[in-house]
């Protein structure tokens, strides 16, 4: 993977399965990147793939722990959307969606109670917002969970687990969580 910058834009190349992607991510005025895959066929034809989150300066919450772990989950989301614009899973793909539900869980176990307690030691004005939140994500995982149960990971299901999340680092991530970095700064 090699990576070429210019001042509008970022591209990172890579190959998998000998076709080629790109991802293109354009600085917008708000700081707020839009990110696009592009699949290069054998034929040198390029078509849309997905869009991607990439963290940002915007993402921080002044924890470099909370930072990094945010990271990871957006990682994961980028990888999910990546599997859900594929015809069929590979082996390793299914694979990485067990690891998926795992690491979901985690998260919300272990993530959720470190920024808790660190928004607390911090007295950081969106604690309770931001609890209320963690609460209702551990709810909808936890019924997530049940119909995986169920009903076994299937297409409609991951799409609304990616757009679960998606929604989880706009309307969390960004609004509730960047609260906490004036409050460590200051």
């Amino acid at each position: 993977m090699f990576a070429k910058k210019s001042e509008a834009r970022i591209l990172y190349w890579w190959r998998l399965n000998h076709a080629y992607y790109c991802l293109r991510a354009d600085h917008g005025e708000s700081g707020v990147e839009a990110a696009h895959h592009v699949h290069k066929g054998s034929a040198g034809q390029t078509e849309p793939f997905l869009n991607m989150v990439i963290w940002t300066e915007q993402f921080a919450s002044g924890s470099d722990v909370i930072d990094q772990q945010h990271r990871m989950l957006i990682n994961n989301i980028n990888h999910l959307e990546g599997m859900l614009n594929g015809a069929n899973l590979t082996r390793e793909e299914a694979e990485f969606l067990v690891h998926l539900v795992d690491f979901l869980e985690s998260y919300a176990g272990s993530h959720f109670k470190f920024e808790e307690a660190c928004m607390e030691r911090y007295r950081c004005p969106a604690h309770a917002r931001n609890k209320r939140a963690h609460e209702q994500f551990i709810g909808f995982f936890e019924a997530f969970k049940k119909r995986y149960q169920a009903e076994g990971l299937h297409l409609d299901l991951l799409r609304q687990l990616h757009q679960e999340l998606s929604l989880w680092i706009q309307e969390h991530i960004l609004s509730v969580d960047t609260q906490l970095r004036p409050c460590i700064r200051g």
